[in-house]
């Protein structure tokens, strides 16, 4: 039984945080970091399509909370 690819391999923490630099930029990459490990600390992502499923949008929805409570905080 073959499966596709994209079942079967599953990304590295560095292709993620790529992904998220291509969203949010280099500037962010220290907080695209911080967010990644306290949501996956066993930095186990499953297969392509598992991290395009079920984690990609929750992760992308976690940095852009961060980074508007960081926005918010800063004084006027």
């Amino acid at each position: 039984m073959d499966e596709p690819w994209y079942q079967i391999n599953g990304p590295s923490s560095n292709e993620i945080i790529k992904d998220m630099i291509n969203i949010f930029g280099e500037d962010n990459k220290k907080n695209i970091i911080n967010i990644l490990e306290t949501l996956h600390p066993n930095k186990t992502f499953g297969s392509y399509r598992g991290y395009a499923t079920f984690i990609r949008t929750p992760l992308i929805s976690a940095i852009n909370t961060s980074l508007n409570s960081k926005i918010e905080s800063l004084p006027e």
